[in-house]
């Protein structure tokens, strides 16, 4: 039976309302504003983000339904000190908005990144990271190692200031994603006492697609941990990227989404590493009861 996915994008004077029915039901409303032209799926990731926040507020919704609420707050900042992996699109936006800062906050998060990689460098751990990450996705083992053993130094993300996020409006999808209903401080447990981390569950998981999609079709997947994202910046720009109409390179992530990155309700339960957007690994196993 083919698909009863359904999206249109309704014209607004400053945009669009961009309205999408997938095959499970599921409804989801958001603001768009994309830019005109042929765009590159860095160009469009603030719609992807707009939508992220569309869907995780029914999440949000239904967890609090179950009696379940998110307990995430602001300062609770144990999952800013895991390796988060973001895909070459978001990397190349975080990179731009660093680009963007004032000098002195700038001059401050470059001194994070560079402190970040030193250690890195000094601990055996820069090279197989990115590597793992960017070339050997279908290694869960190998990718969870890598990012249990960055855990273990206890590393801030360059971006976390006093506290907060300082790119808060551009944060990766799977910061957006990474969503508990346990106490937060059992976030501190993580590769140690998974069990007592409960996640909320998600239906689509818009990380692993943006990290599979060049922005006209599916590609292996591939990631750039965030620390490496200004080491790796040139090189991201000297790919190539096809370019589309907005709407059109949205229709068919948003049809990428659906065929490949369906989450089921048994994932409310996964495990507390939240920073791995592997299929492979979702079909390792590595997962609570």
């Amino acid at each position: 039976m083919g698909s009863l996915m359904d999206i249109r994008f309704n014209r607004l004077p400053d945009g669009y309302d961009l309205h999408v029915r997938f095959d499970s039901g599921l409804e989801a409303d958001c603001r768009i504003n994309p830019p005109d032209g042929l765009v590159a799926f860095v160009d469009v990731l603030p719609e992807v983000f707009s939508l992220s926040n569309a869907l995780l507020s029914q999440s949000l919704h239904a967890a609090q339904e179950r009696g379940q609420p998110v307990a995430c707050v602001k300062g609770s900042t144990y999952c800013c000190h895991h390796l988060v992996a973001v895909s070459g699109h978001e990397a190349l936006l975080l990179a731009h908005i660093f680009g963007l800062m004032q000098q002195e906050d700038k001059l401050r998060t470059l001194n994070a990144f560079a402190s970040i990689i030193t250690l890195l460098e000094r601990k055996g751990l820069l090279a197989e990271m990115i590597d793992s990450h960017a070339n050997a996705f279908d290694d869960p083992a190998r990718i969870i190692e890598a990012q249990r053993r960055y855990w273990q130094l206890q590393i801030p993300c360059p971006f976390l200031e006093s506290g907060g996020c300082s790119i808060y409006a551009f944060r990766p999808l799977l910061c957006r994603q990474y969503l508990v209903s346990s106490p937060p401080e059992n976030c501190a447990l993580s590769f140690l006492a998974d069990h007592l981390i409960k996640r909320v569950p998600i239906s689509y998981d818009l990380a692993s697609a943006a990290a599979s999609f060049d922005g006209h079709a599916a590609q292996p997947t591939r990631a750039v941990p965030l620390p490496a994202i200004l080491m790796v910046n040139g090189l991201l720009e000297g790919f190539p990227r096809p370019k589309l109409p907005a709407k059109t390179m949205l229709t068919g992530f948003l049809h990428h989404v659906q065929d490949n990155f369906t989450r089921h309700v048994v994932l409310s339960q996964e495990s507390g590493h939240p920073h791995s957007h592997n299929p492979a690994k979702e079909r390792s196993g590595h997962h609570t009861d």
